[in-house]
Protein backbone atom coordinates (compact mmCIF):
# COMPACT_ATOMS: atom_id res chain seq x y z
CA UNK A 1 0.00 0.00 0.00
CA UNK A 2 2.79 2.43 0.86
CA UNK A 3 4.45 2.12 -2.56
CA UNK A 4 1.14 2.72 -4.31
CA UNK A 5 0.28 5.65 -2.08
CA UNK A 6 3.60 7.37 -2.66
CA UNK A 7 2.63 7.85 -6.31
CA UNK A 8 -0.97 8.71 -5.52
CA UNK A 9 -0.56 12.42 -6.17
CA UNK A 10 0.59 11.71 -9.71
CA UNK A 11 -1.86 8.88 -10.33
CA UNK A 12 -4.95 10.58 -8.99
CA UNK A 13 -4.39 13.69 -11.07
CA UNK A 14 -4.97 11.59 -14.21
CA UNK A 15 -8.00 9.77 -12.86
CA UNK A 16 -10.64 12.21 -14.04
CA UNK A 17 -9.37 11.99 -17.60
CA UNK A 18 -9.66 8.20 -17.58
CA UNK A 19 -13.19 8.46 -16.20
CA UNK A 20 -14.19 10.52 -19.21
CA UNK A 21 -15.33 13.72 -17.51
CA UNK A 22 -12.11 15.69 -17.65
CA UNK A 23 -12.55 19.28 -18.67
CA UNK A 24 -10.27 19.83 -21.67
CA UNK A 25 -7.11 21.91 -21.38
CA UNK A 26 -8.50 25.36 -22.09
CA UNK A 27 -5.52 27.64 -22.68
CA UNK A 28 -6.28 28.11 -26.36
CA UNK A 29 -9.99 28.61 -25.76
CA UNK A 30 -9.33 31.01 -22.90
CA UNK A 31 -6.92 33.10 -24.93
CA UNK A 32 -9.10 33.11 -28.04
CA UNK A 33 -12.23 34.11 -26.17
CA UNK A 34 -10.43 36.69 -24.06
CA UNK A 35 -8.95 38.31 -27.16
CA UNK A 36 -12.49 39.13 -28.29
CA UNK A 37 -12.60 41.72 -25.52
CA UNK A 38 -9.96 43.84 -27.25
CA UNK A 39 -11.38 43.36 -30.75
CA UNK A 40 -14.84 44.64 -29.92
CA UNK A 41 -15.56 48.35 -30.20
CA UNK A 42 -17.92 47.98 -27.24
CA UNK A 43 -15.75 46.86 -24.33
CA UNK A 44 -18.84 46.61 -22.11
CA UNK A 45 -19.72 43.29 -23.76
CA UNK A 46 -19.35 40.39 -21.34
CA UNK A 47 -17.07 37.64 -22.66
CA UNK A 48 -17.59 34.15 -21.23
CA UNK A 49 -14.23 32.39 -20.95
CA UNK A 50 -15.44 29.58 -18.69
CA UNK A 51 -18.67 28.41 -17.07
CA UNK A 52 -17.59 30.23 -13.91
CA UNK A 53 -15.80 33.33 -15.23
CA UNK A 54 -16.77 36.23 -17.49
CA UNK A 55 -14.62 39.25 -18.34
CA UNK A 56 -15.38 42.73 -19.67
CA UNK A 57 -14.14 46.25 -20.03
CA UNK A 58 -15.78 49.09 -18.08
CA UNK A 59 -19.43 48.18 -17.44
CA UNK A 60 -22.28 50.67 -17.08
CA UNK A 61 -26.07 50.80 -16.80
CA UNK A 62 -26.45 49.17 -20.21
CA UNK A 63 -24.61 46.10 -18.86
CA UNK A 64 -27.03 45.42 -15.99
CA UNK A 65 -29.54 43.29 -17.90
CA UNK A 66 -26.77 41.13 -19.38
CA UNK A 67 -25.15 40.68 -15.96
CA UNK A 68 -28.45 39.55 -14.46
CA UNK A 69 -29.27 37.23 -17.38
CA UNK A 70 -25.96 35.43 -16.94
CA UNK A 71 -26.58 34.90 -13.24
CA UNK A 72 -23.45 36.76 -12.13
CA UNK A 73 -23.04 36.45 -8.35
CA UNK A 74 -19.74 38.28 -7.78
CA UNK A 75 -18.08 41.21 -9.55
CA UNK A 76 -14.39 42.15 -9.32
CA UNK A 77 -13.44 45.67 -10.41
CA UNK A 78 -9.71 45.79 -11.27
CA UNK A 79 -9.59 49.50 -12.15
CA UNK A 80 -7.68 52.04 -10.08
CA UNK A 81 -9.83 54.88 -8.81
CA UNK A 82 -7.77 57.57 -10.54
CA UNK A 83 -7.97 56.09 -14.03
CA UNK A 84 -9.52 58.07 -16.86
CA UNK A 85 -13.16 57.08 -17.24
CA UNK A 86 -13.24 55.19 -13.94
CA UNK A 87 -16.70 54.32 -12.66
CA UNK A 88 -18.08 52.22 -9.84
CA UNK A 89 -20.32 49.23 -10.70
CA UNK A 90 -23.57 50.63 -12.13
CA UNK A 91 -26.74 51.30 -10.20
CA UNK A 92 -29.49 48.75 -10.69
CA UNK A 93 -27.44 45.65 -9.92
CA UNK A 94 -29.15 43.23 -7.57
CA UNK A 95 -28.15 43.72 -3.94
CA UNK A 96 -27.23 40.03 -3.68
CA UNK A 97 -24.35 40.47 -6.15
CA UNK A 98 -21.12 40.86 -4.17
CA UNK A 99 -18.96 43.68 -5.53
CA UNK A 100 -15.23 43.78 -4.76
CA UNK A 101 -12.81 46.56 -5.73
CA UNK A 102 -9.40 44.99 -6.27
CA UNK A 103 -7.28 47.56 -8.16
CA UNK A 104 -4.39 46.37 -10.31
CA UNK A 105 -2.16 48.90 -12.12
CA UNK A 106 -2.97 49.41 -15.79
CA UNK A 107 0.64 50.15 -16.77
CA UNK A 108 2.69 49.31 -13.69
CA UNK A 109 4.21 46.07 -12.50
CA UNK A 110 2.07 43.44 -10.84
CA UNK A 111 3.35 41.26 -7.99
CA UNK A 112 2.84 37.55 -7.42
CA UNK A 113 1.45 38.31 -3.96
CA UNK A 114 -1.26 40.65 -5.25
CA UNK A 115 -2.37 38.16 -7.90
CA UNK A 116 -2.21 35.26 -5.41
CA UNK A 117 -4.59 37.14 -3.15
CA UNK A 118 -7.01 37.98 -5.95
CA UNK A 119 -7.02 34.41 -7.28
CA UNK A 120 -7.63 33.15 -3.74
CA UNK A 121 -10.69 35.42 -3.58
CA UNK A 122 -11.84 34.05 -6.93
CA UNK A 123 -11.40 30.49 -5.66
CA UNK A 124 -13.75 30.91 -2.74
CA UNK A 125 -16.33 33.36 -4.10
CA UNK A 126 -19.76 32.38 -5.33
CA UNK A 127 -19.83 31.79 -9.09
CA UNK A 128 -20.31 32.82 -11.86
CA UNK A 129 -17.97 35.80 -11.47
CA UNK A 130 -17.44 38.86 -13.63
CA UNK A 131 -13.99 40.48 -13.75
CA UNK A 132 -13.75 43.87 -15.42
CA UNK A 133 -11.28 46.69 -16.03
CA UNK A 134 -11.04 49.45 -18.66
CA UNK A 135 -10.83 47.50 -21.93
CA UNK A 136 -10.78 43.91 -20.69
CA UNK A 137 -7.01 43.37 -20.88
CA UNK A 138 -6.36 43.09 -17.13
CA UNK A 139 -9.51 41.02 -16.71
CA UNK A 140 -8.32 38.68 -19.47
CA UNK A 141 -4.93 38.33 -17.80
CA UNK A 142 -6.47 37.39 -14.45
CA UNK A 143 -8.95 35.00 -16.06
CA UNK A 144 -6.12 33.38 -18.00
CA UNK A 145 -3.89 33.03 -14.91
CA UNK A 146 -6.72 31.57 -12.84
CA UNK A 147 -7.87 29.01 -15.36
CA UNK A 148 -4.40 28.10 -16.63
CA UNK A 149 -3.41 27.05 -13.11
CA UNK A 150 -6.67 25.65 -11.72
CA UNK A 151 -7.99 23.90 -14.83
CA UNK A 152 -4.63 22.25 -15.40
CA UNK A 153 -4.99 20.06 -12.35
CA UNK A 154 -8.71 19.53 -12.72
CA UNK A 155 -7.73 17.84 -15.99
CA UNK A 156 -4.77 15.95 -14.59
CA UNK A 157 -2.42 17.24 -17.26
CA UNK A 158 0.93 16.48 -15.67
CA UNK A 159 3.52 16.49 -18.42
CA UNK A 160 4.73 19.04 -20.92
CA UNK A 161 2.73 21.99 -19.61
CA UNK A 162 5.51 24.10 -18.15
CA UNK A 163 6.18 25.86 -21.45
CA UNK A 164 3.60 27.67 -23.54
CA UNK A 165 3.89 26.94 -27.28
CA UNK A 166 4.35 30.00 -29.55
CA UNK A 167 0.75 29.98 -30.77
CA UNK A 168 -0.50 30.25 -27.17
CA UNK A 169 1.79 33.19 -26.47
CA UNK A 170 0.52 34.89 -29.60
CA UNK A 171 -3.06 34.49 -28.40
CA UNK A 172 -2.16 35.72 -24.92
CA UNK A 173 -0.43 38.74 -26.46
CA UNK A 174 -3.59 39.50 -28.39
CA UNK A 175 -5.75 39.13 -25.29
CA UNK A 176 -3.81 41.26 -22.83
CA UNK A 177 -1.62 43.55 -24.94
CA UNK A 178 -3.41 44.44 -28.14
CA UNK A 179 -1.87 45.23 -31.52
CA UNK A 180 0.01 48.34 -30.38
CA UNK A 181 1.92 46.72 -27.50
CA UNK A 182 3.83 43.70 -28.83
CA UNK A 183 6.17 43.58 -25.80
CA UNK A 184 3.88 44.54 -22.95
CA UNK A 185 4.78 43.59 -19.38
CA UNK A 186 1.38 42.05 -18.73
CA UNK A 187 1.90 39.10 -21.05
CA UNK A 188 5.36 38.38 -19.63
CA UNK A 189 4.03 38.52 -16.09
CA UNK A 190 1.18 36.09 -16.77
CA UNK A 191 3.43 33.66 -18.60
CA UNK A 192 6.01 33.57 -15.79
CA UNK A 193 3.36 33.50 -13.07
CA UNK A 194 1.67 30.42 -14.53
CA UNK A 195 5.00 28.65 -15.09
CA UNK A 196 5.99 29.18 -11.45
CA UNK A 197 2.69 27.83 -10.13
CA UNK A 198 2.81 24.80 -12.39
CA UNK A 199 6.37 24.01 -11.31
CA UNK A 200 5.41 24.35 -7.64
CA UNK A 201 2.54 21.92 -8.04
CA UNK A 202 4.66 19.47 -10.04
CA UNK A 203 7.24 19.47 -7.24
CA UNK A 204 4.90 18.22 -4.54
CA UNK A 205 5.98 15.08 -2.66
CA UNK A 206 3.96 11.91 -2.76
CA UNK A 207 1.99 10.50 0.13
CA UNK A 208 4.06 9.26 3.09
CA UNK A 209 2.67 6.82 5.65
CA UNK A 210 3.62 7.20 9.31
CA UNK A 211 2.95 4.76 12.16
CA UNK A 212 -0.53 4.87 13.64
CA UNK A 213 -2.48 5.10 10.36
CA UNK A 214 -1.31 8.68 9.71
CA UNK A 215 -0.43 9.99 6.25
CA UNK A 216 1.37 13.21 5.29
CA UNK A 217 1.46 15.16 2.04
CA UNK A 218 1.75 18.55 0.45
CA UNK A 219 -1.34 20.43 -0.69
CA UNK A 220 -3.72 18.19 -2.64
CA UNK A 221 -6.16 19.11 -5.37
CA UNK A 222 -9.88 18.41 -5.08
CA UNK A 223 -9.56 15.32 -7.30
CA UNK A 224 -6.68 14.05 -5.19
CA UNK A 225 -8.67 14.43 -1.96
CA UNK A 226 -11.38 12.30 -3.51
CA UNK A 227 -8.77 9.71 -4.46
CA UNK A 228 -7.18 9.47 -0.99
CA UNK A 229 -10.59 9.00 0.56
CA UNK A 230 -11.44 6.20 -1.84
CA UNK A 231 -8.03 4.51 -2.00
CA UNK A 232 -6.71 5.01 1.54
CA UNK A 233 -9.96 5.37 3.46
CA UNK A 234 -8.94 8.78 4.87
CA UNK A 235 -11.66 10.01 7.25
CA UNK A 236 -10.02 13.18 8.62
CA UNK A 237 -7.80 15.96 7.25
CA UNK A 238 -5.59 18.27 9.34
CA UNK A 239 -4.39 21.38 7.49
CA UNK A 240 -1.28 23.20 8.74
CA UNK A 241 -1.49 26.06 6.20
CA UNK A 242 -2.84 29.47 7.30
CA UNK A 243 -5.66 30.62 5.02
CA UNK A 244 -3.59 33.72 4.28
CA UNK A 245 -1.59 31.43 1.96
CA UNK A 246 -4.62 30.96 -0.30
CA UNK A 247 -3.68 31.45 -3.94
CA UNK A 248 0.06 30.94 -3.44
CA UNK A 249 0.26 27.40 -4.78
CA UNK A 250 -1.95 27.52 -7.85
CA UNK A 251 -4.23 24.55 -7.15
CA UNK A 252 -7.17 26.71 -6.08
CA UNK A 253 -8.13 24.56 -3.09
CA UNK A 254 -7.00 26.17 0.18
CA UNK A 255 -9.49 29.06 0.13
CA UNK A 256 -12.42 26.63 0.03
CA UNK A 257 -10.79 23.55 1.54
CA UNK A 258 -13.15 23.18 4.54
CA UNK A 259 -16.13 22.97 2.19
CA UNK A 260 -14.33 20.59 -0.20
CA UNK A 261 -13.37 18.17 2.59
CA UNK A 262 -16.78 18.21 4.26
CA UNK A 263 -18.56 17.66 0.94
CA UNK A 264 -16.42 14.54 0.47
CA UNK A 265 -17.62 13.27 3.86
CA UNK A 266 -14.39 13.72 5.83
CA UNK A 267 -13.72 15.65 9.04
CA UNK A 268 -11.73 18.86 8.62
CA UNK A 269 -9.43 20.54 11.15
CA UNK A 270 -7.00 23.44 10.82
CA UNK A 271 -3.99 24.31 12.96
CA UNK A 272 -2.00 27.07 11.21
CA UNK A 273 1.78 26.70 11.37
CA UNK A 274 4.22 29.35 10.04
CA UNK A 275 6.20 28.39 6.95
CA UNK A 276 9.58 28.77 8.58
CA UNK A 277 10.91 27.36 11.84
CA UNK A 278 12.42 26.82 14.23
CA UNK A 279 9.16 25.84 15.91
CA UNK A 280 8.56 26.45 19.59
CA UNK A 281 8.08 23.40 21.86
CA UNK A 282 4.63 24.69 22.79
CA UNK A 283 3.50 24.62 19.14
CA UNK A 284 4.97 21.16 18.58
CA UNK A 285 3.17 19.90 21.68
CA UNK A 286 -0.11 21.47 20.52
CA UNK A 287 0.16 19.76 17.14
CA UNK A 288 0.98 16.46 18.85
CA UNK A 289 -2.06 16.65 21.10
CA UNK A 290 -4.35 17.45 18.18
CA UNK A 291 -2.95 14.60 16.08
CA UNK A 292 -3.56 12.18 18.97
CA UNK A 293 -7.17 13.30 19.30
CA UNK A 294 -8.20 12.99 15.64
CA UNK A 295 -9.77 9.90 14.03
CA UNK A 296 -7.87 7.54 11.72
CA UNK A 297 -6.93 7.14 8.93
CA UNK A 298 -5.69 10.74 9.19
CA UNK A 299 -4.08 12.93 6.53
CA UNK A 300 -1.91 15.87 7.65
CA UNK A 301 -0.80 18.37 5.04
CA UNK A 302 0.89 21.74 4.55
CA UNK A 303 2.03 23.31 1.29
CA UNK A 304 4.92 21.03 0.31
CA UNK A 305 5.00 18.66 3.27
CA UNK A 306 8.03 20.31 4.89
CA UNK A 307 6.19 21.73 7.91
CA UNK A 308 4.51 18.41 8.57
CA UNK A 309 7.82 16.53 8.39
CA UNK A 310 9.52 19.06 10.68
CA UNK A 311 6.90 18.84 13.41
CA UNK A 312 5.20 15.44 13.14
Amino acid sequence: MADTACTLVKMSAGASEEEGHCEEWLLEVIASNASDALEKADHKTLIKIHEEIHIAGQIDESSVENIHSRGIKTIFNLREAGEEGYAEPPQGLEDAIIKTHYPLPEKGEWTDASVDKLLGELDKCEKPSLIYCKTGARAAAIGFAHLATRTRYNCGKLEGRNQFPPEMLALLDKAVCGPDEPECNLRSFVEEYVKKKVLLADGRPGMVQLPGDVWTSGQLSEAEYKAVKEELGIVCVLNMRPFTEAGEFGLGVLAREPEVIKELGMEYHSLPVPKNGPYEPELIAKVGEMVKSLPRPLLIHCRTGRRVRSIV
